[in-house]
């Protein structure tokens, strides 16, 4: 019975050895990986910042402000501000911080006269 319990004892401890060092190789996995994937994210951070400003210039060139003027459509260069490319990280904050379209009128110029009674 002595014996039995020794033995018992003995696996415990070597299961508990067993667990620890698979404990200490699955959170070195762990930090590994998340170490990876902060530098992951770095470069595609600075990747993208980088695409944005290749692709900003030619996105300038392409747009235009339309107005509506008596049924003509006349093409205007847009009023844009310059863009902060350190704090834009995707390319619809670029498009909001550039493209002003405030002044844009937002109802139909011609409309039929109503009638009163």
């Amino acid at each position: 019975m002595e014996e039995e319990n020794n033995q018992l004892r003995v696996r415990e401890s070597s299961w508990e050895e067993n667990f620890k060092s698979q404990d200490q190789q699955r959170l070195s996995k762990l930090e590994h990986l998340r170490q990876s994937n902060k530098e992951a994210l770095k470069k595609y951070q600075k990747d993208t910042k980088k695409n944005l400003a290749e692709a900003l210039p030619i996105l300038r060139s392409n747009l235009r402000e339309w107005r509506q003027l008596t049924n003509f459509f006349i093409s205007k260069e847009p009023e844009i501000k310059e863009a902060n490319l350190e704090e834009l990280v995707a390319l619809v904050e670029v498009l909001k911080e550039c493209l002003q379209l405030e002044g844009a009128p937002t109802e139909p110029t011609d409309q039929p006269q109503e009638e009163g009674d």
